[in-house]
């Protein structure tokens, strides 16, 4: 697991583990749901960043990125994006500019 991926989750066990201090079921329940709003948009950030630099290498199974990236949108729509598949089409486009300019 990448550092920053790491520093990510720990904190966000951190503010989920140790903020909860309300004294009431109401003020509990707003702030775990304020809580769970941060660590859903980390989760979209997280989920965007690893479809937006997905790699791939001269001489790996291009269907198989293919797939990969699919995996990777799903997981990107779940956490809350709603990529397009228009959208979608641009980041493949944008990950093959990158290959070819880099001379692979």
């Amino acid at each position: 697991m990448p550092l920053l991926r790491k520093l990510v989750h720990l904190l966000i066990t951190f503010t989920i583990s140790f903020q909860v201090t309300e004294k009431s079921v109401a003020e509990a329940w707003t702030s775990l749901t304020s809580q769970y709003k941060v660590s859903s948009n980390l989760a979209i950030v997280i989920a965007q960043c690893d479809l937006h630099n997905a790699i791939f290498s001269d001489g790996n199974d291009f269907p198989s990125h293919i797939s990969n990236l699919n995996t990777k949108l799903v997981m990107t729509n779940n956490a809350g994006t709603k990529i397009t598949d228009t959208d979608f089409c641009f980041i493949i486009l944008s990950l093959l500019a990158g290959i070819v300019s880099s001379g692979h």
